[in-house]
């Protein structure tokens, strides 16, 4: 559970680190439904990406039952939708590939270096 890991990384990182936990509208929408939302809010400042096509005014009217809208405001991030497909590049990897132009290339040289998504070997 989230909750867990968040508390995991607190008694890591101790008192003195901010922790922010970004989370796309749709989760927000059922953050009430995880386990412990308060805990998980009280351990990370929770980032909001408002993604197309949804809105920063829909995201705010479809708010949990006592969410303030208010304080939620300043935490949504409006991002770009990206025409990008994880599944896409995960199956051009495993097929050796290239996905430069599809990620960023620090991204690609992560993948690349500890071999993600490669197909597997006989």
């Amino acid at each position: 559970y989230t909750v867990d890991t968040l508390a995991a990384l607190r008694a890591r990182l101790g008192e003195g680190v901010r922790l922010s936990l970004l989370i796309g509208g749709d989760n927000l929408r059922v953050l009430d439904r995880w386990r412990d939302p308060w805990r998980v809010i009280e351990l990370a400042e929770p980032v909001v990406m408002v993604r197309p096509p949804d809105t920063r005014e829909a995201l705010l009217a479809s708010l949990p039952v006592g969410y303030d809208a208010q304080e939620w405001a300043g935490r949504l991030v409006d991002v770009p939708l990206i025409d990008v497909s994880s599944t896409e590049v995960r199956r051009l990897v495993a097929q050796g590939g290239a996905i430069g132009g599809l990620v960023e290339p620090g991204v690609e040289a992560y993948i690349r270096q500890h071999g993600l998504y490669q197909a597997e070997r006989p």
